[in-house]
This record gives C-alpha cells, sequence and structure tokens, in this order.
C-alpha cells in the first residue's frame, strides 16, 4: 500500500486532503510544517511527498531540495502545493515531479497523486527488472 506524507500548515486543508487519500485506501503521515516533513521522510521514506509551497521551518522547495540531496529520499515522488505562476516553478531547481497551483479541486489533487504514485511504483519495478535480468558474475 502506497505511503504518501502530507506536510502543509492549513491544518483545515491538511486534514481535508488526508481523508480524502486515505478515502482511496492509501497510508497517510502528516506535517504541519517542512522541518517535521523532512525528518518524517529521511526515518521512513513515502511513496510520494505532498508539501506546500509556503509553510514555517522549511519551505516545499527547500524540502524537495533535501530529497533530491540524499540518496535515501532521491526516488521520492514530490507534489508541489503553490499559489505560484508557472514561470517561477520551472526556475525550481531540482524541480518537482509535479505542481498543483492553490485552489485545486480535490479531484484533481487525488488524480496527480495517483499518476505520481504510478509512475513511481513503474520506475521501482524497472529497477528490479534490470537487477534480475542478468545473473550475478560466476566466481569460479
Amino acid at each position: 500500500m502506497p505511503t504518501i506524507l502530507l506536510a502543509d500548515d492549513d491544518g483545515d486543508l491538511r486534514a481535508l486532503l488526508a481523508r480524502v487519500l486515505r478515502s482511496r485506501g492509501w497510508t497517510v503521515r502528516e506535517s504541519p510544517d517542512g522541518t517535521q516533513a523532512l525528518r518524517a521522510a529521511l526515518e521512513s521514506p513515502p511513496d510520494l511527498a505532498a508539501l506546500d509551497e509556503s509553510m514555517p521551518g522549511l519551505c516545499g522547495c527547500g524540502v524537495c531540495r533535501e530529497l533530491r540531496a540524499d540518496p535515501r529520499t532521491r526516488g521520492i515522488a514530490v507534489l508541489l502545493m503553490t499559489g505560484a505562476p508557472n514561470e517561477e516553478l520551472q526556475r525550481l531547481d531540482p524541480p518537482p515531479d509535479a505542481w498543483l497551483a492553490k485552489p485545486f479541486r480535490l479531484a484533481e489533487f487525488t488524480e496527480k497523486a495517483a499518476e505520481l504514485l504510478a509512475a513511481s511504483a513503474a520506475r521501482a519495478s524497472a529497477r528490479t527488472d534490470s537487477r534480475n535480468r542478468f545473473p550475478p558474475p560466476r566466481r569460479d
């Protein structure tokens, strides 16, 4: 079952999004700020991190940057929720896998989460297949 780390300092929105994600059968861990989100991701990497851009402590872009810098969390799919214009998002380094402009529809949010989780699962499957494709070298 996929695990989603949901980080947003708006408690009402976070609770609503968490309820919607759980209704899809996904496991959701919640964080009220970027610092706690990063700590949670490093302790137990999720399949997807849905991050608000404007959070206290560490913004969503900062969390994304830290996740991409660490080999243990580099492969986590990142969905950034932001009110920033598209031009600003294109300059993010490293970029998130996807972004949603606030306000967004709940259906739009769950569709994007499902897409990212499916892509993440496909990448993980491809890595497993490539490791199993060739037998290990013989040691004679």
